[in-house]
């Protein structure tokens, strides 16, 4: 209505303009999370095969990494040596990754520490995403993975992604577990879920030495 009065201003009618666009974008994004959940949630089992999960999240990081260094967070991720693949779809594995570290990215404030960490236990591998951000509130933090919740309206989102990372590592035989401290001198969020080993793997590897692959 402001952008087509001939009585507004310029300043006005750009103003008006940008607020149509970036509400249209967020639509757009809530329509296509939603779809990708109904995806999810109406189709059969994912197809899980041999994957090197290194490497899906060497790929995911360096997406992001990017605009993490640009609001001036410490993005670092650490793997064991010689870490086992794991039974996985690699482009659902990846949009777990994704979504996680958007996250983090979003919430985190300038100064702040992102890790990711994967590691080899014996039921399967372990991986982490670990903040030093603000933190979810106690009460927020049952309610994260329902879907179109948002515990924060400042920041920019749709309240699909946990629920979608939640299903996804559902149909991977993997639980989604966070972990947040919102008050005190130390606040942040881990969000951390095991992938079983693929078949053949029946052992962990022995040389377990960290070594930090992304800063």
């Amino acid at each position: 209505e402001l952008a087509r009065s001939p009585q507004s201003s310029d300043v006005v009618r750009a103003s008006s303009l940008a607020t149509i666009q970036r509400e249209t974008q967020r639509m757009a994004r809530l329509v296509r999370d939603l779809l990708e959940l109904h995806r999810l949630e109406t189709t059969g089992e994912l197809t899980l095969r041999t994957t090197d999960i290194v490497l899906v999240a060497e790929d995911a990081i360096a997406q992001v990494i990017l605009l993490a260094e640009a609001r001036g967070l410490e993005l670092t991720f650490t793997t064991d040596a010689h870490l086992p693949p794991v039974m996985a779809d690699p482009d659902r594995l990846k949009q777990v990754f994704l979504n996680l570290l958007d996250n983090a990215v979003k919430y985190c404030r300038p100064g702040d520490q992102i890790q990711v960490t994967l590691r080899a236990l014996p039921p399967g591998v372990e991986c982490a995403i670990r903040d030093s951000g603000p933190g979810i509130p106690a009460g927020d933090l049952p309610r994260v993975t329902e879907r179109l919740y948002r515990g924060r309206t400042d920041i920019e989102g749709t309240g699909i992604g946990l629920a979608l990372v939640q299903e996804i590592l559902r149909r991977h035989h993997a639980t989604l577990t966070i972990k947040s401290v919102a008050e005190g001198p130390t606040t942040g969020t881990t969000c951390a879920w095991m992938l079983p080993y693929a078949a053949h793997e029946s052992t962990v590897q022995q040389d377990r030495r960290p070594s930090a692959l992304v800063t």
